[in-house]
């Protein structure tokens, strides 16, 4: 039987798959990229090393290494260097860089999948932008009229956060800690842990919300007159404001089997933005529509619920599924099925997309 030698670079991607799937199956972007920060340099030294005692080995004898391992291992470090730099400086696209609030100029920040939700990265840690055991401060000490809270899940085990808009700052001792960045901007980060354990916090009502959640993890959010922006990787999730709402998934977050539920309540000024991923998304408007709406689901159904005078464009997008409500089919492709709902004179757009399941429009 003919035998096959396994050499160190073999050993090194069989390593590397290990790790991916087990980043890919947890589904938590800050995870992977500090994984991928600390994993790809150590593996780039381990390769350097083992590459200088080959040629130490080789030095002297008739030994040779053939074209193509060598130019595997040059293609391995060309793809650890990219990998690392692509995890050290993830970009903030263009469109992200409209949701900044103008009070974070100077401030280093790093965009999330999606290019949405902005928390200090490590550079940020290092001036102090961010908490550490020495910096808190109490809820009450914080100032009433910050305009950004960044909010932060600290922890693996699912959590349910109850967050209302209020005066000012409140919640139980011990189980958040947060910092005035400025007058204007707050950060909170949320300790609290285990299946049981429900948070409730009262924020200032006319801030701007950026949450970022993990996976399992129940949220609700109510009473808000400012924007809500939510970076997630699946749960539950409520939202009742009178300003935008955005949410997107973060990390890997499709290759998880758990079916996560939205529900919206958005305000008649309210412009949302939803991208998400295995998902059922309920929309509930008590007052008709006046901003745009996008509603992107990749595997889910979508229920959305307007006013009887609503004077909106609704066009649902539908690539394998179905589509229920007062739909009129527009064209159909290769790849999916148009469908146009006009409400009255239809002056407000809503686009809604599903790769796998269904939309349902109700007007009442």
């Amino acid at each position: 039987m003919r035998s096959v030698k396994v050499n160190f670079l073999t050993a090194l991607l069989g390593a590397w798959l290990i790790v991916g799937g087990i980043l890919f199956r947890a589904g938590d972007w800050q995870l992977t990229r500090t994984t991928l920060l600390i994993l790809a340099p150590v593996t780039m030294i381990a390769f350097g090393v083992w590459m200088v005692v080959r040629a130490r080995i080789f030095h002297g004898t008739q030994r040779t290494i053939p074209a193509t391992q060598l130019v595997a291992e040059i293609a391995f470090c060309v793809f650890l260097l990219a990998l690392y730099s692509l995890a050290r400086y993830s970009p903030v696209s263009e469109r992200g860089r409209s949701m900044i609030p103008s009070g974070l100029q100077g401030l280093s920040l790093r965009g999330t999948p999606g290019g949405r939700f902005y928390f200090p990265d490590t550079h940020a840690v290092r001036m102090g932008y961010t908490i550490t055991s020495s910096q808190n401060t109490r809820p009450e000490h914080l100032p009433s009229g910050a305009r950004t809270l960044f909010l932060e899940r600290v922890g693996f085990e699912p959590v349910s956060l109850d967050i209302s808009g209020a005066a000012r700052f409140s919640w139980y001792p011990g189980r958040v800690r947060a910092l005035a960045l400025s007058s204007e901007i707050v950060r909170a980060e949320v300790m609290g842990q285990g299946p049981n354990v429900s948070v409730p916090l009262k924020v200032p009502s006319l801030c701007s919300l950026h949450i970022l959640s993990h996976q399992g993890d129940l949220v609700a959010v109510r009473n808000m007159k400012g924007d809500v922006c939510v970076n997630w990787n699946g749960g539950s999730l409520w939202v009742s404001t009178e300003g935008n709402i955005l949410v997107a998934h973060r990390g890997y977050s499709w290759m998880l089997a758990q079916t996560s539920n939205l529900l919206l309540h958005p305000g008649p000024e309210s412009r949302v933005e939803v991208e998400t991923i295995n998902s059922r998304v309920t929309i509930e408007a008590t007052e008709p529509p006046t901003k745009s709406w996008s509603i992107k689901v990749r595997s889910g159904h979508i229920f959305l619920r307007l006013p009887s005078n609503s004077s909106a464009k609704v066009v649902a997008d539908v690539w394998h599924g179905t589509v229920s409500g007062p739909f009129q089919k527009m064209s159909r492709t290769d790849d999916y099925e148009s469908y146009l709902a006009t409400l009255t004179s239809g002056q407000v757009q809503i686009k809604l997309e599903v790769w796998h399941g269904s939309v349902t429009l109700a007007v009442r």
